[in-house]
Protein backbone atom coordinates (compact mmCIF):
# COMPACT_ATOMS: atom_id res chain seq x y z
CA UNK A 1 0.00 0.00 0.00
CA UNK A 2 1.03 3.39 -0.78
CA UNK A 3 3.01 5.60 1.88
CA UNK A 4 -0.50 8.00 1.39
CA UNK A 5 -3.26 5.60 1.36
CA UNK A 6 -1.67 4.11 4.55
CA UNK A 7 -1.64 7.72 6.26
CA UNK A 8 -5.36 8.31 5.33
CA UNK A 9 -6.91 5.20 6.66
CA UNK A 10 -4.77 5.79 9.63
CA UNK A 11 -6.28 9.11 9.95
CA UNK A 12 -10.01 7.62 8.70
CA UNK A 13 -9.51 5.19 11.87
CA UNK A 14 -8.45 7.42 14.13
CA UNK A 15 -11.86 9.24 13.84
CA UNK A 16 -14.24 6.49 14.28
CA UNK A 17 -14.46 7.46 18.19
CA UNK A 18 -15.56 11.20 17.38
CA UNK A 19 -17.58 10.25 14.24
CA UNK A 20 -19.89 7.91 16.26
CA UNK A 21 -19.67 10.05 19.38
CA UNK A 22 -19.42 13.65 18.75
CA UNK A 23 -20.70 14.08 15.16
CA UNK A 24 -22.91 11.22 15.54
CA UNK A 25 -21.81 10.14 11.35
CA UNK A 26 -23.15 13.52 10.48
CA UNK A 27 -21.98 12.45 6.58
CA UNK A 28 -23.97 9.31 6.69
CA UNK A 29 -27.22 11.51 7.90
CA UNK A 30 -26.90 14.65 5.42
CA UNK A 31 -26.69 14.28 1.69
CA UNK A 32 -26.51 11.78 -1.21
CA UNK A 33 -24.16 9.05 -2.42
CA UNK A 34 -23.59 8.15 -6.05
CA UNK A 35 -24.02 4.51 -6.15
CA UNK A 36 -24.09 1.23 -7.94
CA UNK A 37 -26.91 -1.73 -7.99
CA UNK A 38 -25.25 -3.20 -6.16
CA UNK A 39 -24.10 -1.19 -3.52
CA UNK A 40 -28.04 -0.23 -3.03
CA UNK A 41 -28.86 -3.52 -2.80
CA UNK A 42 -26.57 -3.71 0.45
CA UNK A 43 -27.02 -0.62 2.16
CA UNK A 44 -30.68 -0.99 1.44
CA UNK A 45 -31.91 -4.22 1.63
CA UNK A 46 -35.07 -4.73 2.01
CA UNK A 47 -36.01 -0.95 2.91
CA UNK A 48 -34.93 -0.63 -0.87
CA UNK A 49 -39.17 -0.62 -1.65
CA UNK A 50 -39.47 2.13 1.05
CA UNK A 51 -36.87 4.37 -0.23
CA UNK A 52 -37.93 4.10 -3.58
CA UNK A 53 -41.52 4.80 -3.01
CA UNK A 54 -39.84 8.18 -0.94
CA UNK A 55 -38.19 8.81 -4.27
CA UNK A 56 -34.78 8.68 -1.75
CA UNK A 57 -33.14 6.58 -4.48
CA UNK A 58 -33.04 7.80 -8.22
CA UNK A 59 -31.72 6.59 -11.10
CA UNK A 60 -29.60 8.27 -12.79
CA UNK A 61 -28.41 8.22 -16.90
CA UNK A 62 -24.80 6.09 -16.45
CA UNK A 63 -26.68 3.29 -14.80
CA UNK A 64 -25.84 4.60 -11.09
CA UNK A 65 -28.14 5.95 -8.37
CA UNK A 66 -28.50 8.19 -6.05
CA UNK A 67 -28.95 7.55 -2.19
CA UNK A 68 -30.78 10.58 -0.57
CA UNK A 69 -29.85 10.75 3.14
CA UNK A 70 -33.12 12.73 3.24
CA UNK A 71 -35.24 10.23 3.87
CA UNK A 72 -37.37 8.93 6.59
CA UNK A 73 -34.72 6.64 7.83
CA UNK A 74 -32.88 10.07 8.82
CA UNK A 75 -30.02 8.54 6.40
CA UNK A 76 -28.67 5.73 4.80
CA UNK A 77 -30.26 2.91 5.40
CA UNK A 78 -26.86 0.93 6.57
CA UNK A 79 -26.57 3.29 9.70
CA UNK A 80 -27.59 2.14 13.53
CA UNK A 81 -27.01 4.53 16.20
CA UNK A 82 -24.41 5.78 14.53
CA UNK A 83 -22.60 3.16 13.42
CA UNK A 84 -22.18 1.84 10.00
CA UNK A 85 -23.55 -1.71 9.76
CA UNK A 86 -22.00 -2.74 6.83
CA UNK A 87 -17.99 -0.83 7.28
CA UNK A 88 -16.30 -4.23 7.31
CA UNK A 89 -17.90 -5.25 3.74
CA UNK A 90 -16.07 -5.57 1.18
CA UNK A 91 -18.60 -4.15 -1.03
CA UNK A 92 -19.05 -0.99 0.69
CA UNK A 93 -19.14 1.54 -1.27
CA UNK A 94 -15.44 2.98 -1.96
CA UNK A 95 -16.92 6.65 -1.44
CA UNK A 96 -17.69 5.38 2.16
CA UNK A 97 -14.62 3.56 2.52
CA UNK A 98 -12.55 6.63 1.29
CA UNK A 99 -14.78 9.65 3.09
CA UNK A 100 -13.40 12.24 4.33
CA UNK A 101 -10.12 12.42 2.78
CA UNK A 102 -10.42 11.93 -1.39
CA UNK A 103 -6.60 11.27 -2.90
CA UNK A 104 -6.32 11.87 -6.67
CA UNK A 105 -3.12 11.87 -8.46
CA UNK A 106 -0.71 14.37 -6.06
CA UNK A 107 -3.87 16.24 -4.81
CA UNK A 108 -5.83 15.66 -1.69
CA UNK A 109 -9.41 16.97 -1.35
CA UNK A 110 -10.81 16.46 2.94
CA UNK A 111 -14.60 17.25 2.51
CA UNK A 112 -15.99 20.03 3.52
CA UNK A 113 -18.72 17.85 5.00
CA UNK A 114 -16.70 16.42 7.48
CA UNK A 115 -17.38 18.18 11.19
CA UNK A 116 -13.50 16.37 11.90
CA UNK A 117 -12.17 19.13 9.33
CA UNK A 118 -14.14 22.33 10.58
CA UNK A 119 -12.63 21.06 14.36
CA UNK A 120 -9.17 20.83 12.52
CA UNK A 121 -8.60 17.00 13.79
CA UNK A 122 -6.62 16.22 10.19
CA UNK A 123 -3.45 18.59 11.13
CA UNK A 124 -1.17 15.44 11.38
CA UNK A 125 -2.62 14.04 8.53
CA UNK A 126 -2.61 17.41 6.16
CA UNK A 127 1.43 17.87 7.20
CA UNK A 128 2.19 14.41 6.95
CA UNK A 129 0.99 14.52 3.45
CA UNK A 130 2.45 18.00 2.55
CA UNK A 131 5.98 16.75 3.54
CA UNK A 132 5.39 13.62 1.05
CA UNK A 133 4.98 16.23 -1.58
CA UNK A 134 0.58 16.12 -1.77
CA UNK A 135 -1.17 19.67 -2.14
CA UNK A 136 -4.25 19.78 -0.10
CA UNK A 137 -7.08 21.11 -2.19
CA UNK A 138 -10.75 22.91 -1.63
CA UNK A 139 -11.97 21.26 -4.86
CA UNK A 140 -10.54 18.15 -6.98
CA UNK A 141 -12.51 18.68 -10.25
Amino acid sequence: MEEIERLANESRKVLGKYCIEECHAYCCRKGYLIVSEIEIDLMAGDRRKLLLDENSIRELLDGKFSLSFENSLSGCPALKDSKCLIHGDKERPKTCKDFPIFILGKKIKISNRCPAKKDNKFFKFIKEAELLGYEIVEELF
